[in-house]
Protein backbone atom coordinates (compact mmCIF):
# COMPACT_ATOMS: atom_id res chain seq x y z
CA UNK A 1 0.00 0.00 0.00
CA UNK A 2 1.39 3.33 -0.93
CA UNK A 3 1.57 5.48 1.82
CA UNK A 4 1.58 9.84 1.10
CA UNK A 5 3.10 11.77 3.77
CA UNK A 6 0.54 14.51 5.09
CA UNK A 7 3.32 17.08 4.07
CA UNK A 8 3.41 16.48 1.30
CA UNK A 9 -1.07 16.52 0.99
CA UNK A 10 -0.82 20.20 2.16
CA UNK A 11 1.80 21.13 0.27
CA UNK A 12 -0.33 20.27 -3.01
CA UNK A 13 -3.67 21.76 -1.21
CA UNK A 14 -1.74 24.82 -0.83
CA UNK A 15 -0.33 24.45 -4.66
CA UNK A 16 -3.74 24.20 -5.51
CA UNK A 17 -4.88 27.56 -3.53
CA UNK A 18 -2.35 29.34 -5.33
CA UNK A 19 -3.83 28.36 -8.75
CA UNK A 20 -6.88 29.62 -7.67
CA UNK A 21 -5.05 33.32 -6.56
CA UNK A 22 -3.63 32.93 -9.97
CA UNK A 23 -6.35 32.63 -11.79
CA UNK A 24 -8.44 35.48 -9.66
CA UNK A 25 -5.20 37.69 -11.06
CA UNK A 26 -6.29 37.56 -13.97
CA UNK A 27 -10.26 37.35 -14.24
CA UNK A 28 -10.20 33.63 -15.25
CA UNK A 29 -12.16 30.68 -14.78
CA UNK A 30 -11.59 29.91 -11.42
CA UNK A 31 -12.05 33.60 -10.17
CA UNK A 32 -15.02 33.20 -7.90
CA UNK A 33 -13.35 30.90 -5.86
CA UNK A 34 -10.75 33.39 -4.54
CA UNK A 35 -12.91 34.12 -0.90
CA UNK A 36 -12.19 30.60 -0.18
CA UNK A 37 -8.60 30.04 -1.39
CA UNK A 38 -7.99 33.26 1.14
CA UNK A 39 -9.90 31.85 3.60
CA UNK A 40 -7.79 28.24 3.36
CA UNK A 41 -4.71 29.92 3.40
CA UNK A 42 -5.93 31.57 6.56
CA UNK A 43 -6.73 28.52 8.13
CA UNK A 44 -3.05 27.22 7.22
CA UNK A 45 -1.82 30.38 8.58
CA UNK A 46 -3.20 29.59 11.82
CA UNK A 47 -2.44 25.79 12.12
CA UNK A 48 0.95 25.74 11.03
CA UNK A 49 4.40 26.41 12.97
CA UNK A 50 6.05 29.76 12.53
CA UNK A 51 8.56 28.11 10.12
CA UNK A 52 5.73 26.43 8.37
CA UNK A 53 4.36 30.33 7.81
CA UNK A 54 7.26 31.76 6.83
CA UNK A 55 7.08 28.97 4.08
CA UNK A 56 3.60 30.08 3.46
CA UNK A 57 4.55 34.33 3.27
CA UNK A 58 7.64 33.74 0.51
CA UNK A 59 4.80 31.75 -1.16
CA UNK A 60 2.81 34.83 -1.59
CA UNK A 61 5.15 37.46 -2.98
CA UNK A 62 3.72 37.59 -5.85
CA UNK A 63 0.37 36.50 -4.41
CA UNK A 64 0.23 39.62 -1.92
CA UNK A 65 -2.52 41.72 -4.34
CA UNK A 66 -5.09 39.00 -4.44
CA UNK A 67 -5.20 38.86 -0.24
CA UNK A 68 -8.55 40.70 -0.74
CA UNK A 69 -12.15 40.11 1.00
CA UNK A 70 -15.35 42.22 0.38
CA UNK A 71 -13.13 44.47 -1.47
CA UNK A 72 -10.21 45.20 1.28
CA UNK A 73 -6.74 43.95 1.34
CA UNK A 74 -6.24 41.95 4.71
CA UNK A 75 -2.44 40.65 3.92
CA UNK A 76 -1.69 42.91 7.51
CA UNK A 77 -3.46 39.91 9.06
CA UNK A 78 -1.48 37.32 7.43
CA UNK A 79 1.55 38.87 8.95
CA UNK A 80 0.10 40.03 12.41
CA UNK A 81 -0.76 36.24 12.74
CA UNK A 82 1.96 35.44 11.80
CA UNK A 83 4.33 38.02 14.00
CA UNK A 84 1.95 37.02 17.03
CA UNK A 85 3.13 32.91 16.81
CA UNK A 86 6.81 33.56 16.82
CA UNK A 87 6.17 35.39 19.61
CA UNK A 88 4.22 33.43 21.20
CA UNK A 89 5.84 29.84 20.60
CA UNK A 90 9.61 30.74 20.70
CA UNK A 91 11.42 30.45 23.20
CA UNK A 92 14.39 32.97 22.18
CA UNK A 93 14.60 36.14 24.10
CA UNK A 94 14.66 39.20 21.78
CA UNK A 95 18.05 41.55 22.23
CA UNK A 96 17.15 44.98 23.49
CA UNK A 97 18.66 47.18 20.87
CA UNK A 98 16.75 45.17 18.01
CA UNK A 99 13.54 45.76 20.57
CA UNK A 100 14.07 49.92 20.73
CA UNK A 101 14.76 49.79 16.37
CA UNK A 102 11.36 48.16 15.80
CA UNK A 103 9.31 50.83 18.25
CA UNK A 104 10.98 53.54 16.73
CA UNK A 105 10.35 52.43 12.81
CA UNK A 106 7.13 51.28 14.24
CA UNK A 107 6.22 54.58 15.94
CA UNK A 108 7.28 56.80 12.71
CA UNK A 109 5.39 54.87 10.22
CA UNK A 110 2.17 54.91 12.07
CA UNK A 111 3.00 58.84 12.97
CA UNK A 112 3.45 59.57 9.04
CA UNK A 113 0.76 57.95 7.92
CA UNK A 114 -1.66 58.70 10.22
CA UNK A 115 -3.21 61.88 8.38
CA UNK A 116 -2.83 60.59 4.79
CA UNK A 117 -3.83 56.50 4.54
CA UNK A 118 -6.77 54.62 6.17
CA UNK A 119 -6.86 52.29 9.06
CA UNK A 120 -6.65 49.11 7.03
CA UNK A 121 -3.37 50.58 5.18
CA UNK A 122 -1.79 51.47 8.35
CA UNK A 123 -2.45 48.05 9.88
CA UNK A 124 -1.21 46.26 6.58
CA UNK A 125 2.17 48.09 6.60
CA UNK A 126 2.50 48.01 10.62
CA UNK A 127 2.12 43.90 10.09
CA UNK A 128 4.60 43.79 8.29
CA UNK A 129 7.31 45.70 9.49
CA UNK A 130 6.52 43.94 13.03
CA UNK A 131 6.80 40.57 10.96
CA UNK A 132 9.72 41.27 9.43
CA UNK A 133 11.56 42.60 13.27
CA UNK A 134 10.71 39.63 15.20
CA UNK A 135 11.59 37.20 12.32
CA UNK A 136 14.94 38.91 12.85
CA UNK A 137 14.76 39.57 16.74
CA UNK A 138 14.29 35.56 17.70
CA UNK A 139 16.89 34.50 15.11
CA UNK A 140 13.87 32.41 13.15
CA UNK A 141 16.42 32.27 10.18
CA UNK A 142 18.66 29.77 12.12
CA UNK A 143 15.41 27.13 11.94
CA UNK A 144 14.50 27.11 8.08
CA UNK A 145 15.22 25.03 5.86
CA UNK A 146 16.12 26.91 2.99
CA UNK A 147 16.72 24.18 0.19
CA UNK A 148 12.73 23.61 0.36
CA UNK A 149 11.71 27.41 0.83
CA UNK A 150 13.91 27.72 -2.40
CA UNK A 151 11.56 24.98 -3.72
CA UNK A 152 8.22 26.77 -3.01
CA UNK A 153 9.43 30.45 -4.01
CA UNK A 154 10.00 28.57 -7.53
CA UNK A 155 6.78 26.83 -7.43
CA UNK A 156 4.69 30.17 -6.46
CA UNK A 157 6.74 32.22 -9.24
CA UNK A 158 6.42 29.71 -11.94
CA UNK A 159 2.43 29.57 -11.13
CA UNK A 160 2.66 33.87 -11.24
CA UNK A 161 4.87 33.40 -14.48
CA UNK A 162 2.58 30.99 -16.13
CA UNK A 163 -0.94 33.07 -15.58
CA UNK A 164 0.83 36.06 -16.67
CA UNK A 165 2.02 34.40 -20.16
CA UNK A 166 -1.65 33.48 -20.46
CA UNK A 167 -2.88 36.97 -19.48
CA UNK A 168 -0.67 37.88 -22.25
CA UNK A 169 -1.52 35.63 -24.57
CA UNK A 170 1.04 33.31 -24.77
CA UNK A 171 4.78 33.83 -25.99
CA UNK A 172 4.05 34.38 -29.24
CA UNK A 173 1.71 37.52 -28.77
CA UNK A 174 4.96 39.47 -28.12
CA UNK A 175 6.51 38.68 -31.13
CA UNK A 176 5.89 42.19 -32.66
CA UNK A 177 7.79 45.57 -33.05
CA UNK A 178 5.07 47.31 -30.47
CA UNK A 179 7.96 48.99 -28.54
CA UNK A 180 5.20 49.65 -25.16
CA UNK A 181 3.99 45.64 -25.26
CA UNK A 182 5.77 43.49 -22.81
CA UNK A 183 5.44 40.65 -20.78
CA UNK A 184 3.72 41.42 -17.84
CA UNK A 185 2.27 44.37 -18.70
CA UNK A 186 -1.40 42.09 -18.63
CA UNK A 187 -1.14 41.19 -14.96
CA UNK A 188 0.29 44.19 -13.40
CA UNK A 189 -1.32 42.45 -9.81
CA UNK A 190 1.34 39.46 -10.12
CA UNK A 191 4.05 41.48 -10.79
CA UNK A 192 4.03 42.82 -13.96
CA UNK A 193 7.01 44.06 -15.76
CA UNK A 194 8.83 45.24 -13.19
CA UNK A 195 7.99 42.23 -10.53
CA UNK A 196 9.08 39.57 -13.18
CA UNK A 197 12.76 40.70 -14.00
CA UNK A 198 13.43 39.62 -9.99
CA UNK A 199 11.25 36.75 -10.02
CA UNK A 200 12.95 34.90 -12.92
CA UNK A 201 16.24 36.77 -11.44
CA UNK A 202 16.07 34.92 -8.27
CA UNK A 203 15.09 31.03 -9.88
CA UNK A 204 18.20 31.45 -12.53
CA UNK A 205 20.17 32.06 -9.25
CA UNK A 206 19.03 29.23 -7.36
CA UNK A 207 19.35 26.68 -10.68
CA UNK A 208 22.54 27.82 -10.87
CA UNK A 209 23.89 26.87 -7.31
CA UNK A 210 22.12 23.61 -7.38
CA UNK A 211 24.23 23.13 -10.91
CA UNK A 212 27.89 24.36 -9.62
CA UNK A 213 27.31 22.33 -6.06
CA UNK A 214 25.41 19.71 -8.31
CA UNK A 215 22.64 18.70 -6.31
CA UNK A 216 19.22 17.97 -7.57
CA UNK A 217 17.74 17.14 -10.87
CA UNK A 218 20.23 19.14 -13.25
CA UNK A 219 17.93 19.13 -16.39
CA UNK A 220 15.19 20.79 -14.24
CA UNK A 221 17.52 23.27 -13.52
CA UNK A 222 18.57 23.81 -16.90
CA UNK A 223 14.76 24.42 -18.23
CA UNK A 224 14.72 26.87 -14.88
CA UNK A 225 17.22 28.82 -16.48
CA UNK A 226 16.38 28.08 -19.99
CA UNK A 227 12.55 29.53 -19.67
CA UNK A 228 12.83 32.42 -17.07
CA UNK A 229 15.69 33.68 -19.20
CA UNK A 230 13.69 34.21 -21.78
CA UNK A 231 10.64 34.93 -20.06
CA UNK A 232 13.10 37.74 -18.13
CA UNK A 233 14.15 39.03 -21.51
CA UNK A 234 10.31 39.29 -22.75
CA UNK A 235 9.89 41.85 -20.12
CA UNK A 236 12.03 44.32 -21.62
CA UNK A 237 13.28 45.89 -18.63
CA UNK A 238 16.36 47.30 -18.45
CA UNK A 239 16.70 46.21 -14.36
CA UNK A 240 16.70 42.24 -15.84
CA UNK A 241 20.05 43.59 -17.88
CA UNK A 242 20.88 44.89 -14.51
CA UNK A 243 20.42 41.81 -13.16
CA UNK A 244 21.46 39.29 -15.73
CA UNK A 245 24.88 41.27 -15.52
CA UNK A 246 25.32 40.31 -12.28
CA UNK A 247 24.10 36.92 -12.21
CA UNK A 248 27.15 36.75 -15.56
CA UNK A 249 29.53 38.21 -12.90
CA UNK A 250 29.00 35.53 -10.41
CA UNK A 251 28.96 32.50 -12.47
CA UNK A 252 32.42 34.07 -14.29
CA UNK A 253 34.23 34.58 -10.85
CA UNK A 254 32.59 30.25 -10.11
CA UNK A 255 34.46 29.48 -12.81
CA UNK A 256 37.28 30.64 -12.64
CA UNK A 257 37.94 28.42 -9.43
CA UNK A 258 36.06 25.50 -11.27
CA UNK A 259 37.75 21.96 -10.50
CA UNK A 260 35.26 19.62 -11.96
CA UNK A 261 34.62 18.57 -15.72
CA UNK A 262 30.99 17.53 -14.65
CA UNK A 263 29.76 21.08 -13.78
CA UNK A 264 31.57 22.05 -17.25
CA UNK A 265 29.45 19.53 -18.95
CA UNK A 266 26.33 20.79 -17.45
CA UNK A 267 27.06 24.32 -18.36
CA UNK A 268 27.71 23.38 -21.92
CA UNK A 269 24.15 21.30 -21.90
CA UNK A 270 22.86 24.50 -21.24
CA UNK A 271 24.46 26.60 -23.61
CA UNK A 272 22.53 24.40 -26.15
CA UNK A 273 19.28 24.49 -24.50
CA UNK A 274 19.77 28.07 -24.80
CA UNK A 275 20.62 27.75 -28.55
CA UNK A 276 17.81 25.85 -29.12
CA UNK A 277 15.72 28.31 -27.38
CA UNK A 278 16.95 31.28 -29.57
CA UNK A 279 16.39 29.34 -32.89
CA UNK A 280 12.53 27.99 -32.12
CA UNK A 281 11.79 31.73 -30.84
CA UNK A 282 14.61 33.30 -33.54
CA UNK A 283 11.92 36.09 -34.66
CA UNK A 284 10.59 36.98 -30.91
CA UNK A 285 13.95 37.12 -29.74
CA UNK A 286 15.06 40.02 -32.47
CA UNK A 287 12.18 41.73 -31.72
CA UNK A 288 12.56 41.93 -27.98
CA UNK A 289 16.33 42.87 -28.86
CA UNK A 290 14.94 45.95 -31.09
CA UNK A 291 12.55 47.23 -28.08
CA UNK A 292 15.86 47.01 -26.14
CA UNK A 293 17.81 49.40 -27.95
CA UNK A 294 14.66 51.82 -28.23
CA UNK A 295 14.77 51.62 -24.38
CA UNK A 296 18.14 51.62 -23.90
CA UNK A 297 18.58 54.56 -26.66
CA UNK A 298 15.82 56.42 -25.20
CA UNK A 299 18.00 59.03 -23.35
CA UNK A 300 17.86 59.97 -19.77
CA UNK A 301 15.46 58.06 -17.36
CA UNK A 302 12.53 59.51 -16.12
CA UNK A 303 13.63 57.70 -12.79
CA UNK A 304 16.72 60.26 -12.35
CA UNK A 305 14.14 62.83 -12.05
CA UNK A 306 12.41 61.01 -9.88
CA UNK A 307 15.34 60.81 -7.64
CA UNK A 308 16.11 64.34 -8.21
CA UNK A 309 13.01 65.69 -6.18
CA UNK A 310 13.26 63.01 -3.85
CA UNK A 311 16.47 64.69 -2.67
CA UNK A 312 15.04 68.03 -3.35
CA UNK A 313 12.26 67.56 -1.47
CA UNK A 314 14.68 65.84 2.32
CA UNK A 315 17.05 68.36 1.84
CA UNK A 316 14.56 71.08 2.11
CA UNK A 317 12.22 69.39 4.63
CA UNK A 318 13.95 68.69 8.10
CA UNK A 319 11.41 66.79 9.52
CA UNK A 320 11.35 64.60 6.06
CA UNK A 321 15.04 64.12 6.28
CA UNK A 322 15.02 63.15 10.26
CA UNK A 323 11.61 60.71 10.12
CA UNK A 324 10.47 61.00 6.97
CA UNK A 325 6.55 61.44 5.61
CA UNK A 326 5.23 57.58 6.05
CA UNK A 327 5.54 54.87 3.27
CA UNK A 328 2.10 55.64 2.17
CA UNK A 329 2.06 59.82 2.76
CA UNK A 330 5.02 60.66 0.85
CA UNK A 331 3.12 59.17 -2.11
CA UNK A 332 -0.01 61.33 -1.32
CA UNK A 333 2.60 64.23 -0.64
CA UNK A 334 3.61 63.32 -4.01
CA UNK A 335 0.17 63.59 -5.52
CA UNK A 336 -1.43 66.79 -3.89
CA UNK A 337 2.08 69.09 -5.14
CA UNK A 338 2.80 67.38 -8.35
CA UNK A 339 5.86 65.76 -7.10
CA UNK A 340 7.37 62.77 -9.38
CA UNK A 341 7.15 60.78 -6.59
CA UNK A 342 3.72 60.31 -6.11
CA UNK A 343 3.69 56.82 -7.29
CA UNK A 344 6.60 55.90 -4.89
CA UNK A 345 10.48 56.75 -5.14
CA UNK A 346 11.61 54.15 -7.60
CA UNK A 347 14.40 53.28 -5.50
CA UNK A 348 14.18 50.99 -2.45
CA UNK A 349 16.92 53.15 -0.49
CA UNK A 350 15.41 56.70 -1.41
CA UNK A 351 11.91 54.93 -0.33
CA UNK A 352 13.15 54.01 2.93
CA UNK A 353 14.61 57.36 3.45
CA UNK A 354 11.30 58.82 1.94
CA UNK A 355 8.89 56.86 4.17
CA UNK A 356 10.97 57.03 7.37
CA UNK A 357 13.97 59.79 7.30
CA UNK A 358 17.17 59.20 8.47
CA UNK A 359 16.13 58.59 12.12
CA UNK A 360 13.53 55.43 10.57
CA UNK A 361 16.10 54.33 8.31
CA UNK A 362 18.97 53.64 10.17
CA UNK A 363 16.69 51.53 12.74
CA UNK A 364 15.97 49.56 9.89
CA UNK A 365 19.40 49.10 9.06
CA UNK A 366 20.13 47.77 12.67
CA UNK A 367 17.73 45.33 12.65
CA UNK A 368 19.04 43.82 9.01
CA UNK A 369 22.71 44.25 9.93
CA UNK A 370 21.92 42.31 12.87
CA UNK A 371 20.71 39.42 10.82
CA UNK A 372 23.75 39.37 8.29
CA UNK A 373 26.06 39.40 11.08
CA UNK A 374 24.55 35.87 12.97
CA UNK A 375 23.91 34.86 9.63
CA UNK A 376 26.55 35.15 7.74
CA UNK A 377 29.20 32.07 7.68
CA UNK A 378 31.93 33.60 6.27
CA UNK A 379 33.76 30.05 6.03
CA UNK A 380 29.85 28.73 3.88
CA UNK A 381 30.59 31.78 1.47
CA UNK A 382 33.79 31.14 1.03
CA UNK A 383 33.16 27.95 -0.51
CA UNK A 384 30.05 29.17 -2.27
CA UNK A 385 29.99 32.60 -3.89
CA UNK A 386 26.88 31.69 -5.04
CA UNK A 387 24.89 31.80 -1.40
CA UNK A 388 25.23 35.76 -2.21
CA UNK A 389 23.97 35.78 -5.46
CA UNK A 390 20.43 36.24 -4.38
CA UNK A 391 20.97 38.46 -1.80
CA UNK A 392 22.75 40.58 -4.68
CA UNK A 393 20.25 40.32 -7.41
CA UNK A 394 17.73 41.61 -5.18
CA UNK A 395 19.47 44.78 -3.92
CA UNK A 396 21.06 45.77 -7.22
CA UNK A 397 17.09 45.68 -8.76
CA UNK A 398 15.95 47.71 -5.99
CA UNK A 399 18.22 50.34 -7.00
CA UNK A 400 15.00 51.18 -9.79
CA UNK A 401 12.14 50.04 -7.99
CA UNK A 402 10.45 48.70 -4.48
CA UNK A 403 8.69 50.05 -2.05
CA UNK A 404 8.37 49.27 1.87
CA UNK A 405 4.32 50.23 1.05
CA UNK A 406 4.72 46.65 -0.60
CA UNK A 407 4.56 43.71 1.91
CA UNK A 408 6.64 40.88 -0.17
CA UNK A 409 9.55 44.11 0.19
CA UNK A 410 10.22 42.60 3.57
CA UNK A 411 9.69 38.93 2.95
CA UNK A 412 12.11 39.18 -0.07
CA UNK A 413 14.72 40.37 2.37
CA UNK A 414 14.44 37.92 4.57
CA UNK A 415 14.77 35.16 2.17
CA UNK A 416 17.35 36.41 -0.05
CA UNK A 417 19.08 36.64 3.17
CA UNK A 418 18.23 33.62 4.93
CA UNK A 419 19.72 31.73 1.40
CA UNK A 420 22.87 32.47 3.27
CA UNK A 421 22.78 29.78 4.98
CA UNK A 422 21.66 27.41 1.87
CA UNK A 423 24.75 24.77 2.73
CA UNK A 424 24.04 24.50 6.38
CA UNK A 425 20.11 23.67 6.05
CA UNK A 426 20.16 21.33 3.01
CA UNK A 427 21.70 18.24 4.84
CA UNK A 428 19.90 15.28 3.40
CA UNK A 429 18.12 16.86 1.11
CA UNK A 430 21.07 16.40 -1.28
CA UNK A 431 21.04 14.35 -4.27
Amino acid sequence: MIKIKKEFILDVIIILIFIVLGSYAINGRLMAMQPLAVIFLLVFLLGGNYKDNFGLLVMLIPFNNTLILAGISIRGIFYFIAAIKIIAFTKKKAVGILLCSMYILLGIEVINDFYYADVFSIFNNVSAILYFSVFILYKIYSEIDIYKLCNKFIISCLIALTYSLIAGGGIQAYNNTIDYYRFGQEATSLGGAMGIPIYTGLIIAIALERIFKQYGNQWINIVLISFCLLLGIMTVSRNFLLILGVIILFVVIENLQLKTLKVLGIQLLGIVAIFILYFKFQDLILNLILKFTVRIGGGESARLEIYKECINYLLSNIKALLIGEGSIGYTVIGQQNGYRFSAMAHNIYLDALMSWGIIGFSCLLIIILYMVRNNFVIKQVKKNVFLLLPASIYFVATLTEGSFNYANTYIYILFVLSYMRLSISKGNNEV
